[in-house]
Order: C-alpha cells, then sequence, then structure tokens
C-alpha cells in the first residue's frame, strides 16, 4: 500500500554499509543523521535509522514490526516491538525463544519463510483491521498479565526464606 512507510534500522551502522545499503533501495529514502529542516519527509518511503540506541523508543511510532533473524541460530529481541502492540514478523527458526514461540501460538508473531511470504502475510494482516487488531490485543494481553511479575517473585521468595 502507498500510505505505508518504512523505517529501516540495520544492524551495521557504518557509513559504507549504509551507503550500500541505500544505493539498493528502489524508494525514496533519507538517513536519520543526515536529516535537517530541509529534508523532504513527506516525500521519503524508508527512513534508515542509521544511528545506534533509538530502535527501542522507534517501536512507538509504528504499526508492524519484522525483526531480524530467525533464519540461522539467533532472533532478534521480540519482545521490544511487541511491548508497544506491534504485530511481528520473523524468520522459522525461532523455537529457542520463549516469547517468539508464544507470539506466534497466540496469534501476535508471523513466521515468515522467505520475501514472498513476508508480504503475503503483510498485505493481509496490514489490510484485515480485525485480524490486525485481534494481534495487537493478544500482544496487549501478554504485557498485561506480566505486569507486577517482579513483586509476585519478591513475595514468593519470601514467603519461601521465611518458611525455612
Amino acid at each position: 500500500q502507498q500510505d505505508w512507510k518504512l523505517l529501516l534500522v540495520p544492524h551495521e551502522v557504518s557509513d559504507k554499509h549504509i551507503q550500500q545499503l541505500a544505493a539498493r533501495l528502489p524508494l525514496p529514502h533519507l538517513r536519520y543523521s543526515k536529516l535537517s529542516a530541509d529534508s523532504d519527509l513527506a516525500g521519503a518511503r524508508v527512513l534508515i535509522l542509521d544511528t545506534v540506541g533509538l530502535l527501542a523508543c522507534a517501536y512507538a511510532y509504528g504499526e508492524l514490526a519484522y525483526v531480524g533473524g530467525g533464519f540461522g541460530s539467533g532472533l532478534h529481541n521480540t519482545l521490544e516491538p511487541t511491548a508497544h502492540a506491534l504485530p511481528v514478523f520473523f524468520g522459522p527458526k525461532y523455537h529457542r525463544f520463549p516469547e517468539a514461540v508464544h507470539f506466534v501460538k497466540a496469534g501476535g508473531g508471523f513466521v515468515v519463510k522467505d520475501a514472498q511470504d513476508f508480504q503475503q502475510q503483510f498485505r493481509r494482516l496490514s489490510r484485515n483491521e480485525a485480524a490486525y487488531q485481534q494481534a495487537v490485543a493478544v500482544l496487549r494481553n501478554y504485557f498485561a498479565q506480566a505486569r507486577g511479575a517482579t513483586q509476585r517473585i519478591m513475595a514468593g521468595m519470601e514467603r519461601s526464606l521465611s518458611s525455612k
């Protein structure tokens, strides 16, 4: 859809890597580190976040997230986007990550095999408001149930220690 914009957050943020990445983008784009008052934010379809330390905050402005990994041995953090109730997409090798397993089973996480599969699932979720809202609700519920966990754990430890 033409109303979607992409925030691209590469793991490697060296100038050389960002230039190579930008050269491959077929859409109008801007680099976060190069933004100025004259930047055409409205005309850009992609914003490359080429600065370390802003990703967790950036999720607050999103609606969907693709988290890197899941095709090799690792998976990037799925808790950061889902804490902002963003339905999250990732590769098929996620079974060693309990949160990712939960999100998939509950309907807030979506496994993609390749770029075409991602495109199909993205379209389905972005065009079906009911499905999107269901995924958001799953994620909000997950974090609502987790609130107060530290206090519950500490209370359990106190009870356990006082009974000895």
